[in-house]
């Protein structure tokens, strides 16, 4: 689907496509949107190719998603050919829960050409951003009427501000993963800690990415973001910044975390093998008694074999040496601090 929003005498409205070229020819100081929600190869070759002439790989770029949807989405990036400027940013959102239960997070491709009185949005999923932004259009006029690259500005300011109930939504994770580990560290931890780990640096490598990409338009470096719009792409980039600074430091408490869930199984397991040993250094003198007198010689053929058989409190005799032997080393560990 395409939708064209012209901004012209103070208005927004509507257009085809095939009005376009004799709207850019007549109406030099007319504002266009292009959006592109989920458009069929013929609707992408008709706008990208055809009308706006951009670049066969700026297009191989935005069709990567259909073409090779095994790949995923392409990074975020930002390229400056001439009349326009192409970038692609990755929204984020957060899907369903994996197994271990913690949150996963879905990635969007948002390409973007920029030029002096246009602006074309392509996506092939839902661009809640993009919505937002229509809406504040149409209740504002002026939004579209100060030019493309404050149009632009309102993209990736709605999508940043979309960071932040995921990053909630991470802080409460890791404060449960905190209580977990640190009150009995379950098995179940270990699953939940490593996807929360995984997801941390795949958030991470956006904002990452992105903080760059947005740097890069905010420092002045292509003209077609005028002076009076830098401003507004320093304050994303600000925003940026600091969703990058919490997902590096989701990823180091995460690390911190899952070092002290090891150190504590280590902990745990080196308790259950101290005891296990205690308990078989205290059966071996009783095995090797048991099994000194389970051999059984004739006392009738030497006097040397196993006078004890013939007394009346033998057997007596034997069940106080093991207890006296196992009391004993109980008290021998006790002092060495062994148990």
């Amino acid at each position: 689907m395409i939708d064209i929003y012209v901004y012209r005498k103070g208005a927004v409205g509507t257009a085809k496509l095939e009005e376009l070229q004799a709207i850019t020819a007549e109406e030099p100081e007319a504002v266009y949107w292009i959006d592109m929600r989920d458009p069929t190869h013929e609707e992408e070759d008709a706008v990208l190719a055809t009308t706006m002439q951009f670049h066969p790989l700026a297009i191989m770029d935005c069709r990567r998603e259909r073409v090779d949807p095994n790949r995923g989405d392409h990074l975020p990036k930002v390229e400056d050919y001439g009349r326009y400027i192409f970038s692609i940013i990755n929204p984020i959102e957060l899907g369903p829960a994996d197994d271990s239960g913690m949150p996963v997070i879905a990635t969007r491709q948002l390409n973007v050409f920029l030029g002096h009185a246009f602006i074309v949005t392509h996506h092939y999923e839902q661009a809640r951003a993009i919505e937002e932004v229509v809406e504040a259009c149409s209740r504002n006029a002026m939004h579209l009427g100060r030019g493309p690259d404050y149009i632009y500005h309102l993209v990736l300011d709605a999508i940043v501000d979309d960071y932040t109930p995921i990053l909630d939504v991470f802080d409460e994770h890791i404060e449960d993963l905190e209580d977990v580990i640190f009150h009995g560290a379950p098995q179940t931890a270990l699953p939940q800690l490593l996807s929360m780990k995984r997801q941390a640096f795949k958030l991470r490598r956006i904002t990452t990415y992105q903080r760059e990409m947005v740097y890069r338009l905010s420092r002045g470096e292509f003209p077609l973001v005028t002076q009076d719009e830098i401003a507004y792409y320093r304050n994303v980039f600000d925003h940026l910044v600091r969703a990058a600074e919490l997902a590096e430091s989701y990823r180091d408490i995460l690390t911190g975390l899952l070092d002290a869930y090891l150190s504590m199984t280590s902990n745990r397991m080196n308790e259950i093998m101290k005891m296990l040993t205690i308990i078989s250094t205290i059966f071996l003198p009783l095995t090797f008694i048991v099994g000194l007198y389970g051999m059984n010689f004739d006392t009738s053929s030497s006097p040397y074999n196993m006078p004890e058989l013939k007394w009346a409190l033998g057997y007596p005799m034997v069940w106080v040496i093991m207890i006296a032997t196992s009391i004993g080393m109980l008290i021998y560990f006790r002092r060495k601090r062994w148990i």
